[in-house]
């Protein structure tokens, strides 16, 4: 190789480099430009001016949608120096999408590259400006639309491969500074609206999650609590009693042939009954009383601060209620009746804390199924003397 093909190779790299330079300078504008402090306005014309200070693009402009059309968000031509419209000034002309390469670019989201624009019938001349040669570059994040770059020259065969993948880069820094704009300000509509629509997704999970967390603790049929909920509440209930010398009773209570109703009437008068026998439950509970549907016909109270003999009062006045209720389903009358038994803390409780809760459960247990064995309808409280025979 003579030195003057090493001279030219030599100059041609440092010219490369040089472009690069340049290239990088303009991304580094965009990068550095104060998101925070600027209008969107003012992020598209300090775009377009670091791609004219390229000074390989006699014009450029910036198309932003604006509701079914694009239009000039900031445009600035280089004449000397900025020229008379190097500071922000835009063109009136708007594009449809589809409309002209703006339009077409905007539309394919692909950037477009038209040499020869008279040679072009797509090509629609911009107020003023004499364009040969244009490069429309669009500027998309996640598909979405945010504009697009134009970038001209009047003379036609002005630009090549590199200025494409200049534009393309510079599309998608645009693209990245624009949706940050977008996060710092809120004020974009469609962020609002989303923000609103994401709110009441929020609202409506919260609603799902209480519901949720109602369902898990409540028994759907009866609207009273599961036992689910009844073993934390009245084992805490029963530490406190311990804690401080209280008495403490749980009362346990089945209703009497209960599957005759089911077999007679059908599922829906035992559903009915058990609804009927929940309320009057409630209805007869203190506040500080723990009620739960165990399961089935099945229905448990815990009774802090209650010794054996207010116990007992309380399932009596029970069972004359349920005895004065006049049940009836689909014009069939049916009396409910129920077997309840009872169980309190004595003076041996205190040393079997473990467990003690469901000890007390299993002696009303015991003392339910005595009630039953002597013909149901009536208390029975564990511990108490058999009658004599």
């Amino acid at each position: 190789m003579d030195s003057s093909s090493f001279a030219d190779a030599f100059q041609e790299l440092n010219q490369r480099f040089v472009r690069l330079v340049d290239d990088l300078s303009a991304l580094r504008i965009l990068a550095d430009i104060d998101l925070k402090g600027f209008r969107q306005e003012e992020v598209l014309r300090t775009a377009v001016r670091a791609l004219l200070a390229l000074g390989e693009f006699e014009h450029c402009s910036i198309f932003v949608p604006q509701e079914d059309l694009l239009v000039c968000g900031a445009a600035a031509s280089w004449k000397g120096a900025f020229g008379e419209d190097g500071h922000g000034g835009r063109y009136s002309r708007a594009f449809h999408v589809g409309e002209g390469l703006i339009g077409h670019a905007a539309e394919t989201q692909r950037l477009l590259h038209c040499p020869d624009t008279a040679a072009d019938p797509r090509f629609l001349q911009l107020e003023g400006r004499e364009i040969g040669a244009l490069i429309c570059a669009p500027v998309v994040q996640g598909g979405e639309l945010l504009g697009v770059i134009n970038a001209s020259h009047s003379v036609p065969n002005s630009f090549q491969a590199r200025h494409e993948e200049l534009l393309g880069i510079f599309a998608n820094f645009l693209a990245q500074a624009l949706i940050s704009w977008r996060y710092f300000h809120r004020l974009d509509e469609e962020a609002a609206a989303h923000r609103e629509r994401l709110n009441q997704a929020l609202h409506q999970a919260e609603a799902l999650e209480r519901r949720y967390r109602e369902l898990a603790v409540v028994d759907e049929l009866t609207g009273i609590h599961n036992r689910r909920f009844f073993f934390p509440e009245a084992s805490a209930a029963l530490a406190g009693a311990l804690r401080h010398r209280l008495d403490f009773s749980v009362l346990l209570m089945d209703l009497d042939r209960f599957r005759e109703i089911n077999e007679r009437l059908g599922r829906a008068a035992g559903d009915e009954a058990l609804q009927i026998t929940a309320a009057l439950l409630e209805g007869q509970k203190r506040e500080s009383d723990i009620l739960a549907r165990f399961g089935g016909d099945e229905f448990v109270l815990a009774l802090p601060n209650t010794d054996p003999t207010g116990a007992q009062q309380l399932a009596n006045r029970i069972l004359q209620t349920l005895r004065a209720l006049s049940f009836e389903h689909q014009g069939n009358a049916l009396p409910l009746r129920a077997s309840i038994g009872i169980a309190s803390l004595d003076e041996h409780s205190g040393k079997e804390r473990r467990g003690l809760l469901e000890s007390l459960l299993q002696r009303a247990d015991q003392a339910l199924h005595l009630g039953k064995v002597q013909g149901r309808d009536q208390v029975k409280t564990f511990g108490e003397p058999l009658p004599a025979v």
